[in-house]
């Protein structure tokens, strides 16, 4: 353009939603593209294409692999926490098809599958001894 702007003839932009559990996985996209809809005119065309939908999940208090988790965080000395997963995991898969997942292992998740993804080695043992003292219980 002359005035030096340059306007695209199209965008596309994807976003990674994660909805709790707790809140109605298709009434939140329902409303997501109800909002695009009404956003939508005559010099703009906005169009929503979901490509992977899984709900999250929440293991009951009761369910036995927490138990397992605790029981095996007491046994190697480590600091039992049971937080939220806020990412994307298979594991939301295999909820739905009624597994009951538990995430766990070494490392930062804000690093995960990143060029700057690392874990430290103490970590790493840690983890193997988590893991061993689940196993040693079944």
């Amino acid at each position: 353009s002359q005035a030096g702007f340059a306007v695209a003839d199209h965008c596309r932009a994807c976003i990674d939603l994660h909805i709790p559990p707790n809140v109605p996985f298709h009434e939140s996209v329902t409303r997501i593209a109800e909002h695009i809809r009404l956003s939508s005119d005559d010099s703009q065309q906005l169009s929503l294409d979901i490509l992977t939908a899984d709900p999250g999940w929440i293991l009951p208090a009761e369910a036995a692999v927490l138990r397992l988790a605790k029981e095996a965080c007491q046994a190697t000395g480590q600091t039992w926490q049971c937080n939220p997963f806020r990412s994307h995991s298979d594991a939301s898969v295999f909820a739905r098809m009624g597994s009951l997942p538990l995430l766990f292992g070494p490392g930062q998740i804000a690093k995960a599958h990143t060029r700057h993804e690392s874990v430290n080695w103490p970590e790493v043992v840690a983890a193997a001894h988590f893991y061993r003292a689940v196993l040693d219980q079944l």
